[in-house]
Parts: structure tokens; C-alpha cells; sequence
């Protein structure tokens, strides 16, 4: 898999030796996303540099970003306000990497205020409710036409690339109708919204991460 170098945010005072003393006492990695307003077309998204956060800590690092993004992403109309309310929503929460931190980062590397993703353990993440509703709802009309599928599709975006992805994965006897259920995608969905289709039997890291990670789509 490629590595990915990402930029550390560490409070002052922290050593690497204290990082990784509390790691068992809910401390985490967290990235926060904010958008770039493009007229027209929809927003591009940013990710900010991965922050150490304490337990408990978090408001004051999400909220910097929802800020940024009130302030900034809202004026890329017509697709800007939507994208700020999603990504604000997320950022609550934050992008939580934690045990893909702590399995990579070294200290020469921590030294450097940085940390190289060689090996990951989070590929996959969920869906924001209202991308999670608006699949679930075009692959129904799909199943409406067309017949059940024999297993409810598992749906996923995918946070190991710098284009995020939803990925969708078929029961191995539902997968000779991926071309038409992408199709029904993309003709429900904007064009910018990048799809992958995968074969739930197949045994890549990928699927079996997806598998793990991803949520169950109610479309039959």
C-alpha cells in the first residue's frame, strides 16, 4: 500500500515517551476536514494537520475548523452551505487514526513532527447519514426494477487516498449487476462523487477491511 506522510500538531510539554504512555488512557489521533469553496463545481476538502488529543480535549480543535469552514466554505454556491453543514457534522467527531498513528509513528519521525502511514488498520470509514440515506435510496429503486440482491451491499468511504471514495461491496452472486448499479449511481449522484464496486468474496485487504469497517445498506 503507499505510504502517505502526514504533518503532527503535539501540545507543548509532550514527549514521545508521554504519547505513548496514553495511549491507554483514551488519548487519540484526530484529523479535521475543511472546505474549499469552488463557484459552480462542488467543494474540494482539505485535512488539517493530525492532532494529539487528550480525552475530553477535543472541542477546542474541531471547533477552529467549523469556524474556518462557516467563515469560508459556505460561499461556493450552489454546493458550498451543504458541504459545510457535512463536514462540520463530521468534525465533531473528528477523522479518529489513532491506532494508525501509534502503529507507525517512530520517534525519529516524531522528532521530524511527522508520521509516515506505511501499515494501516483504518481504511474505511462511515458515511455521513445523509450520503449513508441518498445510496440506500438509489440502490432501493435499482432493487425495485431489477430484483433483490441476494445480500444487502456493504458501503464505506475509503480515507487511505487523497480522492475520498465510497466504496460499495457485492455478495459474490449480486456482482455481474455492478455495472448497472453503478450506473444507477451515477445517474443519482453528481459526477464529481467517485464510486468503486468490489466483490465481497474477493480476499485483498481492502475488502476484507471494508467488510470490518463498512455499513450494511438496507436496499433489499
Amino acid at each position: 500500500m503507499k505510504e502517505h506522510v502526514y504533518k503532527l500538531q503535539i501540545p507543548k510539554g509532550e514527549t514521545f515517551e508521554s504519547i505513548m504512555d496514553q495511549r491507554e488512557n483514551g488519548a487519540q489521533f484526530i484529523y479535521y476536514e475543511y472546505v474549499i469553496p469552488r463557484p459552480i463545481i462542488a467543494p474540494g476538502r482539505a485535512v488539517s494537520k493530525i492532532y494529539f488529543v487528550k480525552k475530553g480535549d477535543s472541542k477546542r480543535y474541531y471547533a477552529k475548523y467549523n469556524l474556518i469552514n462557516l467563515i469560508w466554505g459556505w460561499w461556493g454556491l450552489p454546493f458550498g452551505p451543504v458541504y459545510v453543514y457535512r463536514v462540520a457534522a463530521k468534525n465533531r467527531k473528528g477523522n479518529n487514526i489513532t491506532d494508525d498513528v501509534y502503529t507507525n509513528l517512530s520517534k525519529e519521525d516524531f522528532l521530524k513532527g511527522k508520521v509516515i502511514i506505511r501499515k494501516t488498520s483504518t481504511l474505511f470509514r462511515d458515511l455521513d447519514k445523509s450520503t449513508l440515506s441518498e445510496l440506500t435510496k438509489c440502490l432501493k429503486k435499482n432493487v425495485e426494477r431489477k430484483g433483490r440482491l441476494t445480500a444487502n451491499p456493504i458501503a464505506a468511504l475509503y480515507i487511505a487516498s487523497k480522492t475520498p471514495t465510497i466504496y460499495v461491496g457485492l455478495n459474490s452472486a449480486d456482482y455481474n449487476r455492478k455495472y448497472d448499479l453503478r450506473k444507477e449511481v451515477y445517474n443519482y449522484f453528481y459526477s464529481y462523487t467517485k464510486f468503486e464496486f468490489v466483490n465481497l468474496s474477493d480476499t485483498t485487504e481492502i475488502v476484507s477491511k471494508l467488510k470490518e469497517q463498512g455499513t450494511p445498506l438496507n436496499c433489499n
